[in-house]
This record gives C-alpha cells, structure tokens and sequence, in this order.
C-alpha cells in the first residue's frame, strides 16, 4: 500500500470519526453542565449567621440540639402563644431564608424555631437529602414541643423543606398543622420539568447529581404519602410566578391531599418571596391558618 493511500484511508477514517467524537464531546458537556447546575442547587453552604440578621427582633435566642452525631444550630423566639411553629427551608439555604417567615410569626405571637439543616449554615455535617435531614427535622420538633408553654406544634416548609416535612409529618401524630410553599409532590417529576429538552441528556445529568446528595428518588412521592396526614390541616402556598416549581407540579400534590386542605395563590409572587413581594397576603395568611390550626381543641362536654 502507498502512503499516498494510507493517507486517503486515515483522512476518510477521521472524516467519518470526527461527527461522532463531536456528538460524544456535546453529550458530555450536556451532561456535565446538568450536573453542575443541580449539584450548585443542592450544595448548602456553611457559615456564621450574620449578627444583625433579626437585631429588630432582640427576643429571638440561639440555640442548638442534636440529630445523630451532628449539632444543629437554629433561632428560637419564645412566644405568647400556645401554638408554636417550625419552619423548615429549601435545599441549598440555611434558616437565614426563613427569617422573614420567623418575624412575621413572631410578631403574632407564635413561638417560632427554624433551623439549618445538616451541612448547610452553622450546622454540622455534610451537605445531604437522605435520612440526616428527616433525623434533624424530628429532633426539631422534640425541641420545639419540649420548650415551655408550648402545647400545639405547627411547621412550615419551603420548597424542598415541605418535602421533608410532609415525609416527616406522615410518620407522627405531633405536627398538628403543615403549610407547604412551592413544594413539588414527585422529585423526579420536577426534574424532568427542570433539565427537559437535550433528548433527556440534562435530566440524565442532573439526576446523577440527585444520586450523589442521597435525594431519595426510590422513596414513595410525597403526593403518595400526603393523605396520611389527614385530617390535620394543610396549607398551600403558591407564587403566581414561580417558574421553579410551577403551579401545575403543585397542584398535583394538593390534588393527592385529603381535606381539610386550603390553597392560595400570592399575585406577582414567584419561588417562595413571598414576604417581599405580598407581605400583607402572606402574613396575613399564615396568621390566620396557624391561629385556627393550633388553637386548643374544644371540650366536647
């Protein structure tokens, strides 16, 4: 064979190789970049609490508790109230993304604890969505309902924070109350709606991120487990703009709940702003549902 020829064949060879290394190359970066982006999501970022973070609320304490081998550090406002309220953020956050909700809860009279989940803000532990979360939000509960004058507990979840919490809640008797904002009912569901597109590449992506923080994919939905939690009261938030969980995907979990159930939607509210963008709606909402939810119940006699 003359080289002239093997030439011919090397360059006809990478002719033919060069569309498929290139499609190679897209999928890879397709993918990877899925990963990345859900991986930035999940991430929960350590670090002090700023010390002004509720300097107009003096009351509020510093305290901590234990799930497992982890110290969990939280805020607790000791209010006037029988009923008490914890507050559960989102992935990727910390307690600082529920100080709006402590304030306006506080102010009405509630006492109120939030917390940072394990590996996110002052909490100890690494980053993870499997069962350190669930341990630290019961450990939760027995801290709020442990505190003096406090007969009654409710809890509000944001966003992926209601996912736990509807978990959590189907397995005790001892969240009398649950109010869900922006919370998906199928994980799996939301990422599909979240990566679409790129012939499943983005999803396929962004779930090897899911795997890697322990989201619990082969555990029962949220939407199959909600009607376990009647017939405490629930509680719907939506914003109207919320493109990161759409209403739609909401829906279906408050579909799947049994009554008695209340949904509302905050107008030009997107993902879980809603105390900056419809404070008077939002305090006023939550006020009035944990009010009734966490009043003692009347003596048949």
């Amino acid at each position: 064979m003359s080289d002239q020829h093997f030439r011919k064949q090397i360059r006809a060879g990478i002719v033919m190789l060069l569309p498929i290394g290139l499609a190679l190359a897209l999928v890879l970066w397709v993918t990877v970049r899925a990963y990345r982006a859900e991986a930035r999501s999940l991430e929960g970022a350590q670090f002090p609490m700023p010390q002004d973070a509720l300097s107009d609320l003096p009351e509020v304490k510093d305290v901590a508790f234990r799930a497992g081998d982890h110290e969990i550090k939280g805020w607790f406002f000791p209010g006037t109230r029988p009923g008490a309220v914890l507050l559960v953020h989102g992935s990727g956050s910390s307690r600082l993304a529920t100080k709006d909700e402590l304030k306006l809860l506080g102010r009405a009279g509630f006492s109120v604890l939030t917390y940072d989940q394990p590996g996110h803000g002052e909490s100890e532990g690494r980053p993870s969505y499997g069962p350190s979360r669930r341990e630290a939000l019961l450990r939760a509960i027995d801290f709020l309902a442990a505190q003096p004058g406090v007969e009654r507990v409710g809890a509000l979840g944001l966003s992926y924070g209601g996912y736990d919490l509807i978990h959590v809640a189907a397995t005790t008797d001892r969240v009398h109350a649950i109010a869900v904002a922006g919370t998906p009912g199928d994980l799996e569901r939301h990422g599909r709606y979240e990566y679409s597109g790129a012939f499943g590449l983005r999803f396929f992506g962004a779930k090897l991120a899911m795997r890697a923080y322990d989201i619990p994919l082969e555990e029962p939905t949220a939407e199959s487990v909600i009607a376990r939690l009647s017939p405490r009261p629930i509680l719907f938030l939506q914003g109207e703009k919320d493109h990161t969980v759409p209403k739609e995907l909401v829906f279906r979990l408050y579909d799947a709940a049994l009554p008695p159930k209340t949904w509302v939607d905050l107008p030009e509210s997107g993902h879980c702003d809603y105390a900056e963008r419809n404070p008077e709606l939002y305090a006023r909402t939550l006020e009035s549902f944990f009010s009734d939810a966490l009043a003692a119940p009347r003596d048949p006699h």
